[in-house]
């Protein structure tokens, strides 16, 4: 099980996308033909690390997300290590692997902003 104090970097998978939803997110990976709903709390925990392709760990998701929800730490510490590693276990999300170099970490950062979060109506 994953804690708050690993200093692991998180990205999302290139080949994820996501779709708002009425109730959150809808992440669709068209590469293994498979999707996940999210709530609205896992969506906005999947979304931090979409905005921060470098890498965010899960004590600063935690941090940020303290800021906009009225939850106790210590339920939002254990509710993102849970998600992370749910997440992680379906392929959605990923360590970064230290051996990334940092022009990858533009071509993501690039990748980022010119794609987006894809909304269909």
């Amino acid at each position: 099980m994953m804690n708050i104090s690993d200093k692991a970097l998180w990205v999302v998978c290139r080949e994820v996308r996501s779709i708002r939803t009425p109730e959150g997110l809808l992440l669709l990976d068209f590469e293994r033909d498979t999707y996940c709903d999210l709530a609205l709390f896992a969506g906005a925990v999947w979304l931090l690390m979409k905005w921060t392709p470098a890498g965010i760990t899960v004590k600063e998701i935690v941090d940020l997300l303290e800021t906009a929800a009225p939850v106790p730490r210590h339920i939002l510490e254990t509710e993102t290590c849970r998600l992370v590693a749910s997440l992680a276990r379906k392929g959605f999300v990923r360590k970064r692997p230290s051996r990334e170099s940092m022009s990858e970490h533009r071509d993501d950062q690039e990748d980022a902003i010119s794609d987006g979060i894809h909304v269909l109506q």
